[in-house]
């Protein structure tokens, strides 16, 4: 039976404007710039910035550790977040960058050209897809395959990734609706597609989408949505993360430090609040 997953600590995460496919946000702390002031004129100057490029499913966790590295004295974090394809193909076209943070497929294909450091990579966690629907909607069945299936064609709007973008979400869901026999019903407008899965989770809180099928990490990271549930066994995708440093990273330093932080103890409770398994 489907039930509510209560993530109350990610509620009243803020949203962030878009601006174009990707986003790019500069993170900066109070605490850190309290603590620089503090030391040795020498040793007082702003740490160089760390450049990250991103996949949207860790967007929230990334923020939540830059931060707490930040407050420790480390250095200001600029990210870029999008779907696995958006950072492939910004890293693939010069972006600056540090530390990347994409599926272990894309960031293989990187690898294999040269554009991170392969000795570097490490799993961060395996991500679930998920449904999420409005705080106040009823909770549908989605239990079961076939449960699924009747849930989305009962559903006036569902709001999926863009396969078209090259997100691994996208795409699998895409193949889901021809395996359940959907895709003929869920035709635009019915359905609607976004570019970024976090973005269909606020049409559903925004009560401009019904129902919203992506990552699990980027349902719970919104408020005014429910998670229902992981989508069932049959049909689930199984996402594994890894985070590398880029091989011409100015920040060499900080980017291995912020990947510690991503594979370490500390983030493995940070990791299974957004659904993800923390990696190894």
């Amino acid at each position: 039976m489907s039930h509510r997953s209560r993530t109350p600590s990610l509620g009243a995460l803020p949203r962030r404007p878009q601006t174009g496919p990707m986003r790019r946000n500069f993170l900066a702390g109070s605490a850190a710039t309290a603590a620089l002031a503090l030391m040795a004129p020498e040793a007082a100057a702003q740490p160089s910035p760390l450049n990250v490029i991103a996949s949207g499913a860790l967007e929230h966790v990334l923020r939540e550790l830059a931060a707490a590295l930040i407050a420790a004295g480390g250095p200001p974090v600029a990210f870029v977040i999008g779907n696995a394809g958006d950072v492939s193909r910004r890293i693939r076209a010069g972006e600056p960058a540090d530390l990347i943070i994409n599926t272990a497929a894309e960031v293989e294909a990187v690898a294999r050209d040269g554009l991170v450091d392969g000795a570097t990579r490490a799993l961060i966690g395996t991500s679930r897809l998920g449904l999420g629907v409005g705080a106040n909607a009823p909770l549908p069945d989605i239990a079961t395959p076939e449960a699924l299936r009747a849930t989305l064609l009962a559903a006036p709007t569902v709001a999926v990734p863009d396969p078209q973008a090259g997100g691994a979400a996208g795409l699998h869901l895409q193949r889901m609706f021809e395996q359940l026999d959907v895709a003929e019903a869920l035709r635009p407008p019915r359905v609607q597609y976004y570019r970024q899965g976090r973005l269909g989770t606020q049409a559903v809180a925004e009560g401009r989408a019904a129902l919203a099928m992506t990552q699990i990490s980027e349902i719970v990271a919104v408020s005014g949505v429910v998670l229902v549930g992981p989508l069932p066994e049959a049909v689930q995708l199984l996402t594994p993360y890894v985070g590398a440093v880029a091989a011409r990273a100015q920040n060499r330093d900080g980017a291995l430090l912020l990947l510690r932080q991503l594979t370490g103890p500390d983030a493995a409770a940070r990791l299974r609040a957004v659904g993800f398994t923390p990696g190894g």
